[in-house]
Parts: structure tokens; C-alpha cells; sequence
């Protein structure tokens, strides 16, 4: 049984982060939004928590939100999600942090590659009301469940889900999202420092 998120998060980008010097293996597009990001897988690595192996990858967000606001955005609705719908645990990112290269801040997330390696293939059904999240539905304002597919990703057939940047929950969730937001050093858990990136994205 899988830890909580933000126990083996911190572990998980521990052993990871030696991932982020190796150069990419390609690109792949996240064509949800018309501002879609692109993800970098960079590789496995055996983690020694989790007895098995693990991929990671870098996430290039190209919206308009700082790579800081889509970590602490994403991470507070994987913790909401993780104790309203604990069955979709396995749906989401293993782990996911940012990669903090001094006297630049947090210039990338890095997280699971779903792809692993690109050896998967990935769809990405997008509004499709047919790939809808049922479980959270009840969270979500009414008029805005159409979102829900849109952050759905088809790997070899398993749905998994991403973007978790933009779940528009109801209003009487607005207080406990907030306390779940990891703000200033609540953050810090999730944050790795490199001294630099051999490989700029």
C-alpha cells in the first residue's frame, strides 16, 4: 500500500533527482489546452522505497502560471483528492516536486513520467464527457464537469490523471483547499536544489 502523498514525495525526488541530469529521451505534447505543456522523460531510477522501478520526468509548464504556482495549485488538489477519492491514489502522480537551481527559483516540476520512457502510449482524450472522473464529480462546481475529462490521460488503455492545476471545486471547499495549499515553507518538502540543469529544456 502506497504512503500518503506528501510522505514519499520528498523520498521519491530524493532518489530521483540524479534523473534530471541525463538529457531528455523526447518530447511529448500534453495537447489538453490551447496552452499545452510539454513533458520530458529523462529515464528510471530503482527506488529503494517504493522496491520497484520508477519513472521521472520534466514538466514544462507553458501557460500562464508560474512553474511555482502550478506546483503548490497541483499538489493542494492531489492532497484533496487523496482524501475525498482515495480510490483514484493509483491515478495519480506518484510524486511530484520542483527543481530549484539557485539565484533562478523553480524553473521545472519534475514528476512520474506516465510514459515510461515513451514506451507507452499515450491519448489524450480531452473533453471527451465519455473519459469524465465520476468520484469527483461531486466536488466540482456545477456547470464545470466538463473539465473533468479534460484531465484525463489514456496510458496503454489505463486512465491516469494530470493538469491537476485546475479542478474548480465548489465554494464550501474553498477554506479546507486552502489549508491544504502548501504555501511558503509548506512547499519545501516538495522542493529539490540542483546547482544547475545540463540540459536546459
Amino acid at each position: 500500500m502506497l504512503r500518503p502523498f506528501q510522505e514519499r514525495t520528498p523520498i521519491l525526488l530524493e532518489e530521483g533527482k540524479h534523473l534530471l541530469q541525463n538529457a531528455p529521451l523526447g518530447k511529448v505534447e500534453e495537447r489538453v489546452r490551447r496552452d499545452s505543456s510539454s513533458f520530458y522523460p529523462r529515464g528510471s531510477f530503482h527506488s529503494a522505497h517504493l522496491q520497484r522501478e520508477v519513472y521521472g520526468g520534466s514538466k514544462k509548464v507553458k501557460a500562464k502560471i508560474s512553474p511555482k504556482d502550478y506546483l503548490t495549485l497541483s499538489i493542494r488538489n492531489i492532497l484533496f483528492i487523496e482524501r475525498h477519492a482515495p480510490s483514484l491514489v493509483e491515478k495519480l502522480p506518484l510524486f511530484m516536486g520542483g527543481v530549484v537551481v539557485p539565484g533562478e527559483g523553480i524553473v521545472d516540476i519534475f514528476m512520474e513520467d506516465y510514459t515510461r520512457g515513451i514506451q507507452a502510449e499515450l491519448w489524450m482524450p480531452n473533453r471527451n464527457p465519455a473519459y469524465t472522473i465520476p468520484e469527483l464529480e461531486p466536488f466540482i462546481t456545477e456547470g464545470r464537469e466538463d473539465i473533468l475529462p479534460s484531465m484525463v490521460a489514456v496510458i496503454d488503455g489505463e486512465r491516469r490523471i494530470l493538469d491537476l492545476d485546475q479542478c474548480p471545486w465548489k465554494q464550501e471547499y474553498f477554506r479546507e483547499c486552502s489549508e491544504l495549499a502548501p504555501f511558503r515553507e509548506r512547499l519545501q518538502p516538495y522542493l529539490i536544489t540542483v546547482d544547475s540543469l545540463p540540459f536546459k529544456l
